[in-house]
């Protein structure tokens, strides 16, 4: 899942942490056309407005220390930076005019009130790379302070191998990011496109519209790396898109630590041998808003889908609605089972978390392919209520799969339907600690081989099973055994079917 992720580890294992503060690591730039320098030595430009205005696109603006009174406007794809050691305040708004694609400007500091704006509509002007940070806005704040930035259309179709649409990165508290209109990114030859990648500090505030992004081998919706009681609202879309085989398509990531919140629509990903429509992976106190589709798709034989993949702390509360997910291999609709190589900051749900599901339809493709639709796993007073669940593969179909600890529940109320056309399928499937409670409505069951049960209830002392509707189990070979309900329980257990 963190297949070239480049800079982004490094900078979010810190953000994480909360040491990222005062550490900023990032590659290497490239050699540059010219060097122009702002300040009061001799040869100096004496504002930084008079270097942009010399400068040529590509070239480099190193700016002294000082404070700087001037309102900005940067009109060409130039390197904008502090000269080492140096404390650079700008007293004045900046404008990235259309033509200042590729732009970069790092480690500035703004007078308070004080923003950035993108112009509607800015684009990378020319087909030549800057380096191994291509993106189209690249705006980073001097180490611990926050940035007010404002974007609109960022549209820009570019043949480099590593490529993107708005990268900022600004940790101290209080940063705003608002972005109206769309990010569409694309690379037909593009190792790794990203739409955006905002890495922020505490109590950030993010708004997007709709994101738009294609490549050849990896692309990727978008990144939300914050620290503690932050928000990103999505107000449009996400649609990633991968062409090539082997490829690896992921549509939002969210990373933080505690009280972060994320509330976002439709999301559709469709990748090569991996495909990835959300990732949400948190500390506690964190709200999770999700209304419409989540909808995967992994195209190659082998391949890997999941529709959510999700961790949570203490007192979360965790909303999801219609995930739709297609692989090869394996489809994991809503999963707490992380991708090898993945970050965790919480493996899991831990306790008092809640967690609402809409409906969920998972197929794996291959033969001896397995398909999940809910698998989760969580610590003590985790409940779940889901709709619908549906789930279909060759080997192995599980319609839900819980592992909890005490005094979880499950409320099942749109029924499960689980179908194996050559192995095994249950419907629910939970092994949980003491006082679980779980309801269930109709289930349908098929399976050819192995185990096929309607309900397995694995639960320790004072459990309890409410079952209504009906539980329809079909082995459609002598090799299948068949089971509507088999029940593993404490003392005190009450059950009724």
């Amino acid at each position: 899942m963190l297949k070239n992720r480049d800079l982004f580890t490094t900078v979010l294992f810190l953000a994480v942490l909360g040491a990222a503060a005062s550490v900023w690591i990032l590659p290497v730039p490239a050699a540059r056309a010219a060097e122009l320098w702002v300040g009061t030595e001799a040869g100096d430009y004496p504002t930084i407005q008079a270097a942009v205005n010399a400068a040529a696109p590509g070239d480099t603006i190193v700016v002294r220390d000082g404070a700087y009174s001037e309102d900005l406007v940067v009109d060409k794809k130039v390197h904008l930076t502090p000269a080492f050691g140096a404390r650079v305040i700008i007293d004045g708004d900046i404008t990235l005019t259309e033509t200042a694609g590729g732009a970069e400007l790092l480690g500035l500091e703004l007078a308070a009130g004080k923003k950035i704006v993108a112009a509607n509509g800015i684009d990378w002007q020319d087909g030549v790379p800057a380096d191994a940070r291509n993106r189209v806005v690249f705006l980073g704040a001097r180490s611990g302070t926050a940035l007010e930035v404002e974007l609109q259309d960022i549209v820009s179709h570019r043949d480099f191998d590593l490529y993107g649409g708005a990268w900022i990165h600004a940790l101290g508290e209080g940063t705003l990011i608002t972005h109206t209109g769309i990010i569409d990114v694309s690379s037909a030859v593009g190792l790794n496109v990203r739409g955006f990648e905002w890495e922020t500090g505490d109590r950030a505030r993010a708004t997007l519209g709709s994101v738009y992004v294609t490549s050849r081998d990896t692309g990727i919706g978008g990144f939300f790396i914050t620290a503690n009681q932050s928000q990103l609202v999505v107000n449009g879309e996400i649609v990633a898109k991968t062409l090539g085989d082997d490829s690896y398509a992921s549509g939002l990531n969210v990373r933080g630590s505690s009280g972060v919140t994320a509330e976002f629509s439709d999301i559709t990903v469709e990748g090569g041998r991996l495909a990835l429509g959300v990732d949400f992976n948190v500390a506690g106190d964190a709200v999770l808003g999700h209304s419409g589709l989540i909808e995967a798709v992994a195209r190659d034989a082998g391949s890997t889908v999941h529709g959510v993949e999700i961790g949570a702390a203490d007192n979360s509360s965790l909303t999801v609605g219609d995930v739709s997910v297609e692989a090869g291999a394996l489809a994991r609709g809503v999963t707490t089972t992380y991708l090898p190589g993945s970050l965790i900051v919480t493996d899991g749900l831990t306790n008092d978390v809640s967690l609402h599901v809409g409906g969920v339809f998972a197929v794996a493709r291959d033969q001896d392919s397995q398909a999940y639709g809910i698998d989760i796993g969580g610590l003590d007073r985790v409940s779940l209520t889901a709709g619908e669940v549906e789930v279909r593969a060759d080997q192995l179909a599980r319609g839900v799969w819980l592992r909890f600890g005490d005094e979880g529940s499950a409320h099942l109320i749109g029924g499960v339907t689980a179908t194996s056309f050559s192995g095994s399928a249950q419907g629910l499937y939970v092994q949980a600690g003491d006082g679980f409670f779980a309801s269930v409505g109709d289930v349908a069951v098929e399976g050819a081989k192995g185990a096929v049960q309607g309900v397995f209830f694995n639960a320790g002392d004072e459990g309890e099973l409410a079952h209504a509707g009906l539980i329809r189990v079909t082995g459609t070979t002598s090799e299948a055994l068949a089971r509507g309900l088999n029940l593993v329980a404490g003392e005190r257990f009450s059950g009724f079917v």
